[in-house]
């Protein structure tokens, strides 16, 4: 199934600290990589479960 890129938060700062994003074509879920630990390993959430997840940071 395709994905789209690995995209990462223009905040992100160098030195490997930060996270990227990315979804599938059907936007079923997202997927989450550390870059400082490579992107193949990842965890894949529920838009849903993301949307909550940023949302608690925004507060």
């Amino acid at each position: 199934m395709a994905t789209s890129p690995w995209r990462k938060s223009k905040r992100s700062q160098t030195g490997g600290q930060c996270v990227q994003i990315r979804t599938d074509a059907t936007l079923s879920h997202v997927e989450v990589a550390d870059t400082k630990h490579g992107l193949g390993s990842s965890l894949k959430v529920t838009p849903g479960t993301w949307v909550g997840f940023i949302q608690g940071l925004k507060q």
